[in-house]
């Protein structure tokens, strides 16, 4: 289990297994994942159903993957526990045998369900998982460019590269163009960092 200095002042961390269920793609999620499968002495799909345990997992993300694609949402179980965390990473290798426009569909309403619980998460939570997943991001208070004007309009800035990387698609409003650029940092809002994230959640469940 990863507890290190930085997450444990992360109110986001105040129950872990919350977290890693609410954030399974995230590091911690993984890493997770990674030691309970160790535990079980690993997870192959095709021997799931030869056990009740597995049995269980794997009707769970056929839910999970079911109502994704009829759906378009994804209704938590509290009550599965860590093996909720199991149960969409099973869900996500299933989805990758379907049709591609089927896992695309299934990985958009996974990101959507990621950052619509991120966007409850206070400013230090948001900025943490950007960063795991590859957004150099920081608020707008701790760079070097900080302006009380600008501070009316922006929480953050993100490098311009990871913007890139990461901004949605032909939407007019996330051109580079159209945001304001310093110093090689995109400023943004927390809830423009989340869409980010959101992006960044998309590629990794189809990678």
């Amino acid at each position: 289990m990863i507890v290190n200095s930085v997450t444990s002042v992360l109110r986001c961390f105040s129950d872990f297994v919350s977290f890693i269920v609410k954030y399974p793609f995230s590091r911690e999620g993984l890493t997770r994942f990674r030691e309970i499968t160790s535990e079980r002495g690993g997870l192959y799909i095709n021997d799931l159903a030869n056990s009740a345990i597995g049995k269980q997992l794997l009707q769970r993300a056929y839910e999970i993957l079911s109502e994704a694609i009829i759906r378009n949402s994804i209704t938590d179980d509290p009550d599965f526990g860590e093996d909720e965390l199991l149960a969409h990473y099973i869900a996500i290798i299933l989805a990758a045998h379907l049709d591609r426009a089927l896992w695309r569909r299934f990985a958009d309403v996974e990101s959507k369900r990621f950052s619509s619980r991120l966007a409850l998460e206070d400013p230090d939570c948001v900025i943490y998982l950007a960063k795991e997943f590859g957004i150099n991001a920081a608020r707008l208070r701790d760079l070097d460019i900080y302006d009380e004007n600008l501070a009316l309009a922006f929480d953050v800035g993100v490098r311009v590269w990871d913007y890139l990387r990461f901004m949605p698609r032909n939407d007019p409003y996330w051109k580079l163009v159209n945001r304001y650029l310093l110093k090689g940092w995109v400023l943004m809002t927390y809830k423009d960092l989340v869409r980010l994230v959101e992006e960044a959640v998309e590629k990794r469940s189809l990678s």
